[in-house]
């Protein structure tokens, strides 16, 4: 378990990993659009 915890902290190999998945997300909003509001926006 402490060598989880050791690896899970190391903030690069997190961003990196998390990296393309929000790559494909971002486009997947660009390309399909979205049509839901922040409700903050008070729109």
């Amino acid at each position: 378990m402490n060598d989880y915890l050791t690896r899970s902290r190391n903030l690069p190999k997190s961003f990196l990993f998390i990296l393309p998945i929000l790559v494909f997300y971002e486009i997947g909003i660009i390309l399909y659009g979205s049509e839901t509001q922040n409700t903050a926006d008070g729109c």
